[in-house]
């Protein structure tokens, strides 16, 4: 572990300065991009750091379950559900393509559901041609990209791919 010293105290305060920087959407700046990407390609620890905010997953699920228009009781069912569905699909013994590929239908499954119940909601009520075509393509999309993403999965298992990333040297070796 490097020990603290003030340039490495100086390195943390600036590297957590450009990654407030860098999520600013409305003042986007390449030259932040830039100095972030630099030091996180200089410096191990950072390298590290970045390394448990690897998987997207989680925070893209919680961003789409927050936002849906329902109660906190069924957004915790959502949880739930989602959680089951990962493991029904054997994401704790996946290798870590098929957990990308897992996590990916679970996110469809979450999309084309929350679309499936908007396309209910409003076809049921008077509508015009226009947003019942709107509907259809909406509910038609979601159900394809779930589909994509369980033929994926399936195909991933048919063909056993296993992918080893040397993590050290940042190797991938497949086979």
């Amino acid at each position: 572990m490097e020990k603290e010293t003030p340039k490495t105290t100086e390195s943390k305060t600036r590297f957590d300065q450009l990654l407030k920087l860098c999520n600013d959407h409305e003042n986007p700046n390449e030259e932040y991009r830039e100095e972030l990407h630099d030091l996180i390609h200089s410096n191990q620890d950072f390298r590290k750091r970045m390394q448990l905010h690897e998987g997207w997953y989680p925070m893209v699920l919680r961003a789409r379950i927050e936002k849906l228009n329902f109660s906190d009781t069924l957004k915790e069912v959502l949880y739930v559900k989602c959680a089951q569905l990962r493991e029904e699909l054997g994401y704790a013994t996946s290798n870590k393509l098929e957990k990308l590929a897992i996590e990916q239908i679970v996110l469809c499954w979450v999309n084309h559901h929350h679309t499936d119940l908007g396309h209910a909601d409003n076809l049921t009520k008077p509508h015009s041609k226009d947003i019942g075509l709107y509907w259809e393509k909406r509910l038609a999309y979601s159900s394809r990209r779930y589909e994509r993403a369980l033929e994926l999965l399936s195909k991933m298992r048919k063909m056993k791919l296993v992918v080893q990333v040397n993590n050290a040297t940042n190797q991938i070796v497949s086979n």
